[in-house]
């Protein structure tokens, strides 16, 4: 086999890795392992958030730590510095490198891309059509309700008088976060809470 084979260490699979849960609410520290039969000639790390791209300066973003010798297959452990994650938004790490045998992993589909979200703001709740501790003279009052997330809202729930409402990301999706529902008249003040949590966690 030629070229690298590029493999995710446990938190960095559970986070980019497929399956994985791609939301975080916390910076992560990235570790990848590229093995090659090879020695390595050059080797470059560019970070992009929100389709801007970087190139990370190895030793200051990130460290590299080789193993292997002549006889044996080489191993270079890359360790992406939190510090470079610490603004919310979509990022993609991407490696790229050429080893001695002239293989070169930056052709479409051989460097090795892993792509997630950092996201520590809570989904945004908003009511219209009613007021806390309002009261309103009609038969039946309508109120609606739109929940808005900078990247995604994974669900929500709305408490009425009691009674529990889920609502899927499935749902919001479909609806565009918006839904509206109708309030009958009640000799009794009546109780509206509504949560939200989002992909990365977030609750408001």
């Amino acid at each position: 086999r030629f070229g690298s084979v590029y493999v995710l260490e446990k938190e960095t699979e559970e986070l980019a890795g497929k399956g994985g849960s791609f939301y975080t609410n916390q910076e992560p520290e990235l570790v990848i392992r590229e093995i090659n039969v090879d020695y390595l000639d050059f080797r470059k790390v560019v970070c992009s958030r929100n389709g801007h791209p970087s190139l990370l300066e190895e030793g200051r973003d990130y460290e590299v730590e080789e193993s292997g010798g002549e006889e044996n297959w080489k191993e270079y452990r890359y360790r992406i510095g939190k510090e470079n994650f610490t603004e919310e938004g979509i990022y993609a790490v991407t490696l790229c490198s050429g080893d001695r045998a002239g293989n070169l992993s930056d052709n479409p589909g051989r460097e090795k891309q892993i792509e997630f979200a950092v996201d520590r703001t809570g989904p945004e709740i908003l009511l219209s059509g009613v007021e806390d501790g309002g009261t309103y003279r009609t038969v039946a009052h309508d109120i609606r309700l739109e929940i808005r997330d900078n990247l995604k809202v994974r669900e929500a729930w709305i408490l009425w008088n009691g009674e529990k409402r889920k609502l899927t990301a499935e749902d919001l999706n479909r609806s565009g976060g918006r839904t509206t529902f109708r309030a009958e008249s009640r000799n009794h003040w009546q109780e509206l809470r509504v949560e939200a949590v989002d992909g990365a966690g977030n609750r408001t």
